[in-house]
């Protein structure tokens, strides 16, 4: 689905009230610089990319419109039913989850707010029980850096086996 050129304008005009707004500030500054470039780069539709062969703007447009079934007469339409999204929400897999990133919001944020003035109250100047707080915080960046890289090497080799699962060695 093509925009109308009059929303990119807008799209454009809210970037420009947000550097404006916030007085470019560097943690807004990069994500601007980043909307306004991909304004001119990121072609508004397959046909447009000039890195697609032909046959994937093909698949991509046949794919695209299998998913508008209201576009597509053939293709089975979904209808909109509230007993689904009740089901979907009295899921036991979904309410775990709520749970457990419930939880772990909790406790990141509760950390995040609080560490600097715990640490402050136990003697150490605000600059430094500041410094001190970044602690867990970088451990757990680069906890997270080493687990992804134990799941990079088999998601790249399940890549080009064209697999979803490793293959099991008896």
């Amino acid at each position: 689905m093509d925009l109308h050129p009059c929303m990119y304008s807008i799209i454009f005009l809210l970037c420009l009230v947000s550097i404006t707004h916030s007085h470019l500030q560097q943690e807004g500054l990069f994500s601007i610089l980043i909307g306004i470039t991909s304004f001119f780069l990121v072609p508004s539709t397959p046909r447009d990319s000039k890195f697609l062969t032909l046959h994937e703007k093909q698949l991509i447009q046949e794919r695209l419109e299998l998913d508008r079934p209201a576009i597509t007469p053939n293709a089975p339409s979904d209808k909109f039913s509230l007993s689904e999204i009740l089901k979907s929400l009295t899921s036991i897999h979904v309410i775990f989850l709520f749970i457990s990133l419930f939880m772990l919001g909790a406790i990141l944020y509760g950390l995040a707010l609080f560490s600097p003035s715990t640490i402050n109250q136990m003697g150490f100047s605000s600059v430094k029980s500041q410094l001190l707080s970044v602690g867990p915080f970088a451990a757990g960046f680069f906890r997270r850096c080493f687990s992804l890289s134990h799941l990079l090497p088999p998601s790249f080799f399940n890549d080009c086996i064209s697999a979803r699962e490793p293959p099991l060695i008896d």
